[in-house]
């Protein structure tokens, strides 16, 4: 997935939407497999920039959380 960030500038997230991912030490309500279901982008309102949702959890959480399985 890519972000245009600037006029010249992308963002690449080495993730797609409908990609099944892993989270771990996270917590006992997220970590297990999921199933990548939105993106947004939050400059400065997270650690990697980029938010992401998964199915089981209603809200964003930090793309950095995510593992390839």
């Amino acid at each position: 997935m890519e972000f245009q960030y600037k006029k010249n500038v992308k963002i690449v997230v080495d993730f797609e939407v409908g990609e099944e991912i892993l989270i771990k030490d996270w917590g006992y309500k997220l970590d297990g497999k999921h199933t990548i279901l939105e993106f947004k982008i939050n400059f400065g309102g997270c650690e990697s920039g980029i938010m992401v949702k998964v199915d089981g959890y209603d809200s964003f959480i930090d793309v950095g959380w995510l593992t390839k399985i």
